[in-house]
Order: C-alpha cells, then structure tokens, then sequence
C-alpha cells in the first residue's frame, strides 16, 4: 500500500509539477509563441484522449457506458463553463491593485502585471486557465483512483501506469499554467493550481487503495468522462484559444505534431 501510495504521489505532483513550471515559462512568450504552446498541448490532450483513456475504457466497459462516461464529461464542463463565465463578467482588470488569490472566490483573480494583450484576450486566457484547472482535477481523480487499484493487483503494472501518467500530466501543468500567466495570473499562484491539480491524483489513489478493487463497469465510465472532459476543454477552449491568439499554419501543425508526438509517448511507454 505504501509503494503505491509512493507511486500515486510521484506521479501526480511530479508531471503536474513540471508542467507547470514549464507552462510559467511560456506563459511569457508573445502571442505566436503561446498559440504554438497551446497548440502543441492540444494535440498532446486528443491523443491521451484517443488513444488512451477512450481506448481502455472501450477494454472495460461497454459502449453504453463509454458514450454516457463522455456525454456525462461533456455536461459537466459546459455547467462548469457557464458558471465561470458569469463570475469572470464581474472581474474587474486592474494593473495597479493586487489582490489575494482565493479558489473559493474567482471575482478576486485580477490582472496585475502589463503586457501587449488586450483585456478580452487575457479575459480569455484566464478562464481557459481556469476551465483547464478544474477540468484536470477531474480528470486526475480516476487516474488515481487506477494507480491505487492497480496496486493491488500488481506493483509492476501499477509502476507502468504511474509512468504513463506522470508523462502525460506534464502538458497538463503546461495547459493550467500557460494561459493564467497569459491572463495576468502571477507565476507563483500558476504553479500552485498546477500542484494543486496534481494533488487530486492522491486523493484518487487513496480512495483506489481504500477501495481495493473498482467495478470494470465503474472504471469505464471514469475513464469515459476524464476523456470527454478533457475532449470539451480541447477543443472548445484550447484551440479556440491558439486561433484568437495566431491563426495561423503554423499554430494548427503544431496540433498534429502534439498528437502525433502524444501517440509515440503512449505505445513507448
């Protein structure tokens, strides 16, 4: 129980960690730059999508369940979406005032460091940022809640999964914290949401070990709705966001090199 705690614990503040200061990194580029970052995590997120979690939820379950895991996925960010939306009318952006940030209060997340983006680009960016917080908490829930079952049932298999997670958490950081530094978000509370989400996957691990086993059936359906959950904010936030940002050749390639480079990572691994 305790290596597989171990392996949990690794795998989701590792990735999500990495991510995150990865994403702060970028978060500072220009507008090209950010929109071939977006770009490139998009692609990254369709394959985890595609060629992962829809994929073994299909092993697991059947397809009643994998399409009500998505569709159910899909509804819970559009509610989700909605809500921001209404909270982030009333943010007022301030270059001079600097508030404390607050999860539980959204309205307290203002602006406070001058770039060349207009204020509905970084309005944009930040509930992008925000979407993808919350939307990745989601997703990393059942992650851990595998790990902690696989455990179980094998160290080695579990310690693979980890692997494979801890990876393909990294673009996940890069996702949080790319558009929230590009929305006015400072660094340091950036890479906070981004531990914060990775943070997630202990909790799902513990409940997997507590559990000792989950239903094939319940698996599925998890699995089915991290990957509509992720399939919604992709495409209906994250691509949107490259193309308000460069709409370009070069910032739609990059979504076919993150796919494609997404699929080598998966079949390595």
């Amino acid at each position: 129980m305790l290596t597989t705690f171990i392996y949990v614990s690794l795998a989701g503040l590792i990735g999500a960690g990495l991510g995150g200061l990865i994403g702060i990194f970028f978060g500072k580029l220009s507008k090209t730059g950010t929109s071939y970052v977006l770009s490139f995590t998009a692609g990254l997120m369709l394959a985890i999508v595609f060629f992962d979690l829809v994929p073994e939820s299909a092993n697991l379950g059947t397809f009643f369940e994998v399409i009500f895991g998505m569709v159910f996925g899909v509804a819970i960010l559009l509610v989700i979406n909605h809500l921001l939306e209404r909270k982030l009318k009333k943010i007022s952006i301030d270059e001079d005032t600097v508030k404390n940030f607050s999860i539980l209060s959204l309205p307290s997340i203002l602006v406070h460091e001058k770039d060349s983006m207009d204020t509905k680009v970084r309005k944009s960016l930040l509930k992008t940022g925000l979407i993808m917080f919350i939307a990745i908490s989601l997703h990393n829930l059942p992650e851990g809640m595998a790990i902690g079952t696989m455990g179980g049932v094998s160290l080695g298999a579990a310690l693979k999964l980890a692997i494979l997670i801890c990876i393909h958490d990294i673009p996940e950081g890069i996702a949080i914290t790319t558009p929230l530094v590009g929305g006015g978000v400072s660094k340091g509370k950036s890479f906070f949401l981004s531990i914060l989400a990775g943070a997630v996957t202990i909790v799902g691990g513990i409940i997997g070990i507590a559990l000792g086993g989950i239903n094939d059936s319940i698996t599925a359906f998890s699995l089915a709705f991290a990957g509509g959950a992720m399939l919604y904010v992709t495409l209906l936030e994250i691509i949107p966001e490259t193309i308000m940002l460069k709409n370009s050749k070069g910032s739609q390639l990059m979504i076919i090199v993150g796919l494609m480079f997404g699929y080598a990572i998966i079949n390595i691994i």
